[in-house]
C-alpha cells in the first residue's frame, strides 16, 4: 500500500482584504482565510493596528475586524494594519494595509 503524508506548515497570507469606513471613526476590515489542508483548522488571526498615537494588538477568530478610532485621534495620523493567520504551526505570513486615515471631525463645544 502507498500512503501520502501531508504536512501543514505555516499559513500563507490572508487574501482579498477589503476595508471600508462605516463612519468617520469606524473602519470595517474583512478578508478570506489562506489555504489550509483539509481538517487543519486556522485557530485565529493576529491583528496589529499601529499609528503614532496608538497601538492595538488583538487575537480574533473571525475573518473581519471593526476598528474604532480612539478618542482624540488626529485625522493626519496614518494607520497601518497587519493581519496574520495562526494555526498549530505558528503565525502565518503577515499582510499589511497602510496609508489609512480616520476622517474624524473636531469636537465643538456649544
Amino acid at each position: 500500500d502507498v500512503g501520502i503524508l501531508l504536512v501543514q506548515g505555516l499559513l500563507s497570507s490572508v487574501v482579498d482584504i477589503l476595508h471600508n469606513f462605516i463612519n468617520s471613526s469606524s473602519l470595517n476590515i474583512s478578508w478570506n482565510p489562506p489555504f489550509t489542508l483539509p481538517e487543519t483548522d486556522i485557530t485565529g488571526y493576529n491583528i496589529s493596528v499601529t499609528s503614532i498615537m496608538f497601538n492595538i494588538s488583538e487575537f480574533i477568530t473571525d475573518t473581519y475586524y471593526v476598528l474604532t478610532a480612539p478618542n482624540n485621534t488626529d485625522p493626519c495620523d496614518e494607520i497601518s494594519i497587519t493581519i496574520s493567520g495562526y494555526n498549530g504551526a505558528g503565525n502565518g505570513e503577515m499582510t499589511t494595509i497602510s496609508s489609512l486615515y480616520f476622517q474624524t471631525a473636531p469636537l465643538v463645544d456649544f
